[in-house]
């Protein structure tokens, strides 16, 4: 089991390699926030997005970046967050973007070496289109609201009903949270799968960060009704969790 383990770690950042290898012989010398960056990131990425992360990262001189990128293709808009990790980070920034309500179809989020923070999310309404279509304003404002929430936090988020509440409701999701100490060598990987609900994932975010729990990188996907959150964590002296306490509530 280890020799497979390993076999499919060195198989991971070989990809990875080659994937940043490719981007500097595209785009030049790697920003310093992607030099951080590890293998989990640069096999996540196609070339048009890391493209686009790497002219983000040279070109803007401000610690932190608030940036949108139109998707016609997959009717959304993807969100990108550059900046540097502090405690509840993620979950600020989440529940910034619900109270702008926006509907986070998913979201990768990855903490560099040496704290570095990328976080992606790609957004929608809640009817699945595009969020803020040709609402140039309501984009900069979901800018401005995230940057502030980096600043200085969100100190509530407005609870909200979804709009299809009534169809949403004939749906059954029973919710499932799972502690994996076996699946990373490092981490320890919390799998969260429910029913998706406007704040679950600030709900979710919150409650790791209230228990001193360090988010390392995470996936989150919304699928119809079901929502599966992938979060891959340590305790705040970097060790995997093993105290039943972080586990429970």
């Amino acid at each position: 089991e280890e020799v497979k383990e390993s076999l499919v770690a060195s198989q991971l950042n070989s990809r990875a390699e080659s994937a940043r290898q490719s981007l500097v012989s595209r785009k030049g010398e790697l920003p310093k926030l992607l030099a951080q960056m590890e293998s989990g990131y640069w096999t996540s990425q196609s070339d048009d997005e890391l493209n686009w992360h790497h002219d983000l990262l040279t070109h803007s001189p401000i610690q932190t970046i608030v940036e949108c990128n139109l998707r016609p293709e997959t009717e959304s808009v993807e969100l990108l967050v550059a900046t540097w990790d502090r405690t509840a980070l993620f979950s600020d920034i989440v529940g910034a973007l619900v109270n702008e309500e926006a509907h986070i179809a998913a979201a990768q989020i990855y903490t560099g070496k040496s704290g570095g923070v990328l976080d992606i999310f790609v957004l929608q309404d809640e009817d699945g289109h595009m969020f803020g279509r040709g609402e140039d304003n309501r984009l900069l404002r979901l800018k401005n609201a995230v940057a502030a929430a980096i600043e200085n936090g969100v100190e509530s988020v407005r609870e909200r009903k979804s709009l299809n509440a009534r169809r949403e409701a004939a749906f059954v999701v029973d919710p499932d949270v799972v502690f994996d100490n076996q699946g990373s060598a490092e981490q320890t990987i919390i799998e969260v799968t429910g029913k998706e609900r406007p704040a679950l994932l600030f709900e979710l975010a919150r409650a790791l960060s209230s228990r001193g729990i360090v988010l390392h990188s995470a996936h989150a996907g919304t699928y119809g009704e079901r929502i599966h959150d992938t979060f891959y964590v340590q305790t705040v002296e970097g060790k995997k969790l093993e105290n039943q306490e972080d586990m429970d509530g």
